[in-house]
């Protein structure tokens, strides 16, 4: 019994213990108050300045209570000139994240000089927020670093709000308020709406909200309707909420359009190589809204010619214009099912830059040769000027090379130049296999839109032989220009991809040898993935493994910094052949031009403003790296919801579908058929209790020993479909694989 006292008192101490240390961050307002005014002022300050200097009127009696607490914890520090903060303390500014949990991350940090940046974003738990919500300029306080890297912080307060207007839903319509909804789950809080608008609302429309500055309450601020969007069913409107809650822009400025006119009729042709004569044509999807890249190839004795010529955007958009700040603030353009955001004006996207047939174009080509085993030898890069003799679509070219289809008015040289290309995409691939470049085959979606602005027919394909036809060309083109690049010291932006972690690539290993699968290869190289692919090809298994390998590798991203691309087993690898919808690629563009310019043997200097509205390639490789992945969340978020859209009308409804992931409480599955993805809770299985076996990615269950593994194929139910909050929630029928 004393045993037990004493640990009880133990563990009341070391509760105290870390109370005390838990309240060391939590601050009284004027105490926030008094460290936001000394940081934003940057000297030290007395007790009457500090009071003077206050938004707000504040009693002595408290600011003196402040200051003597902030100095008891070293906070701040007292000297003959005044107050200043405490050099143990660090501060600094930083953009608010916030998760759909409610708690939130520190982003793009700026400490002190004396202070080292942290390695990975802080974490602000939800006590520590305050009044900051999603998208705020904060500043911070900084403590309890982990040995992982990843420190917690408390926000101080908020130096500018940048979330001012939030899309959501009528919640309730009374005669003097309205209540409003965010559909952004990071604004954990309802608006109140007290001045009512004369045009008709409805309970359950979309709308904008402005949020007034300082008004409200944190858990209630006030805002007033700034547009009704309609009908949340409709495509269009969850366009408009797709493009609030990624803070996409999506209009361009009058300066910007005037000069996207002005530099079609000021682009200058001369100094190109006429390359009219030469077939070009153009191969894309069906619904392609703009075409920037065209090939042409001829066979030779002793191997092939291939042309890939890419409409040089550098020549129409020049830096220090609206027109180039506006695209690089987008990076990139936006695909939806019905619709596109394009980086730059219809003007140039559609017309001026796109490689129309029958229409003379700009580009830049890079012209390369392959021996008879499609290996290149040699390449040259010069501007030019090329006309497409057709327009083809990945469908039609499939047909043509399995002679399924003769389209009319389909020349010779025409069905020669792609019986050409299928030759040499066959030996470039298997060079790039032989290499150990990764080929992992995941399927494309389709979301077919109805007249009346709903999802309709979802389609999943595989990508044909035309699709990598036109992949292997494109990759051969950005790595012959990454190495004229890299072979001329000139600093550019590399398309990185950098090897897995170690520790991943040997959970993947133990996790494969799980399934009998081993490799030939040394472990986590390129080829050793590749060869794991293949057995598991061949096992029926390659649904699972090819998830697993997805989720052991990096994301790839842009850098100045070439450690290689590790997915393609390429030394050296730059983006070039999409410069109308990806910035990265007209940085690329303009260094060549400015190169091209030059006289040979001529030093070369990027300086001067060539590069775009950045000071650094690491600055643009880091923003333009977030704006591809911002842009990628948004295309997944319109796909969400109208798969969600599309399911809710199939509730009861039976679906085959595969295990892609396992947790305590529940596990998910994807539609094979429709690549849709949901869970299934294992509260609402009665046949067993199951436990997860983390290491081998499955659910075992504790009496039946039953085992439900990531890859088992199942026959699902829709059961509930949250459209709001784009959650599906199937139920298990029965395995359709042991």
């Amino acid at each position: 019994m004393r045993k037990k006292r004493i640990m009880t008192h133990r563990s009341k101490n070391r509760g105290r213990r870390l109370n005390k240390q838990y309240d060391q961050h939590r601050y009284s307002q004027m105490e926030k108050g008094v460290l936001s005014l000394l940081y934003t002022s940057g000297k030290s300050l007395h007790h009457d300045e500090l009071g003077r200097l206050s938004t707000t009127t504040i009693d002595k009696k408290t600011l003196t209570e402040a200051l003597n607490g902030l100095l008891a914890a070293n906070k701040i520090i007292k000297k003959k000139q005044g107050f200043s903060l405490s050099p143990h303390l660090s501060l600094g500014q930083a953009n608010l994240v916030v998760t759909e949990s409610g708690y939130g991350f520190a982003t793009d940090v700026e400490v002190e000089d004396h202070f080292a940046r942290p390695i990975k974003d802080p974490y602000i738990a939800k006590h520590h927020l305050g009044s900051a919500r999603h998208g705020d300029t904060i500043l911070i306080d900084i403590f309890n670093t982990k040995s992982d890297g990843r420190s917690e912080a408390s926000v101080l307060s908020v130096l500018s709000r940048q979330t001012l207007t939030v899309a959501g839903y009528i919640r309730t319509i009374k005669q003097d308020k309205i209540i409003v909804s965010p559909e952004d789950p990071r604004h954990p809080f309802d608006i109140l709406i007290t001045t009512i608008p004369e045009f008709a609302l409805a309970v359950d429309d979309a709308v904008l909200v402005k949020l007034e500055e300082g008004g409200g309450s944190p858990t209630m601020p006030v805002g007033e309707i700034a547009k009704v969007l309609g009908n949340p069913e409709h495509v269009d409107t969850k366009l408009c909420l797709v493009t609030t809650k990624f803070d996409l822009p999506h209009e361009f400025s009058a300066a910007a359009l005037e000069e996207a006119d002005t530099a079609v009729a000021a682009a200058v042709r001369d100094g190109r190589r006429d390359l009219q004569e030469i077939t070009h044509v153009t191969i894309d999807g069906e619904e392609a809204r703009d075409f920037d890249d065209a090939i042409a190839i001829h066979k030779e004795k002793n191997g092939f010619r291939l042309f890939v010529s890419i409409a040089d955007v550098s020549a129409f958009v020049k830096p220090g214009t609206h027109l180039d700040g506006e695209a690089y603030e987008r990076g990139t353009s936006v695909y939806f099912p019905h619709a596109v955001i394009p980086m730059l004006p219809a003007t140039l996207s559609n017309d001026a830059c796109s490689l129309r047939p029958g229409e003379d174009r700009l580009t830049i080509t890079v012209e390369i040769a392959f021996d008879n085993h499609g290996v290149p030898h040699s390449a040259k890069i010069y501007r030019s000027i090329i006309t497409s003799k057709r327009r083809f679509t990945y469908d039609e070219v499939q047909a043509i090379l399995d002679s399924k289809l003769s389209p009319p008015h389909l020349d010779d040289d025409l069905r020669t130049l792609l019986d050409n290309c299928a030759e040499l995409a066959r030996l470039i691939q298997k060079q790039r296999h032989r290499r150990g470049a990764i080929t992992l085959d995941t399927p494309e979606v389709t979301i077919s839109i109805t007249d009346d602005g709903k999802a309709g027919e979802i389609n999943s394909r595989h990508r044909s032989f035309a699709h990598q036809l036109i992949e292997e060309f494109m990759l051969a083109a950005n790595e012959a220009v990454a190495r004229y690049l890299t072979e001329r010291a000139v600093p550019t932006l590399y398309r990185i991809h950098e090897e897995p972690s170690p520790i991943k690539a040997r959970e993947f290993e133990h996790y494969a040898a799980s399934l009998g699968l081993y490799s030939s290869h040394p472990i986590a190289g390129s080829a050793w993935y590749n060869e794991m692919v293949a057995r598991a090809q061949d096992a029926g298994q390659g649904y699972l493994v090819n998830s697993l390998i997805l989720r052991t590798m990096q994301q790839a991203r842009y850098s100045p910094e070439n450690p290689g691309h590790f997915g393609l087993a390429a030394p050296v690898y730059c983006h070039f052949t999409s410069p109308i919808r990806r910035y990265p690629d007209l940085i690329v563009h303009r260094l060549l031009s400015h190169l091209l310019e030059l006289p040979p043997n001529t030093p070369v200097d990027t300086a001067a403003g060539t590069l775009g509205p950045f000071s650094q390639l690491s600055q643009a490789g880091q923003h333009l790296s977030d704006r591809e992945r911002t842009a990628v969340a948004a295309e997944r978020d319109m796909a969400g919801r109208l798969k969600c859209q599309y399911l809710a009308d199939h509730i009861g409804q039976f679906f085959q579908a595969v295990v892609s992931g396992v947790t305590e409480s529940l596990f998910y599955v994807e539609l094979i058929d429709l690549m849709i993805s949901g869970v299934v809770y294992l509260s609402s299985l009665d046949d067993d209790y199951y436990i997860l076996d983390a290491k081998k990615h499955r659910l075992v269950g504790d009496v039946t020993r039953r085992i439900l593994r990531v890859g088992d194929q199942l026959t699902v139910c829709v059961h509930e479909v949250d459209k709001r909050r784009m959650r599906i929630v199937f139920q298990l029928i029965c395995p359709t694989s042991e």
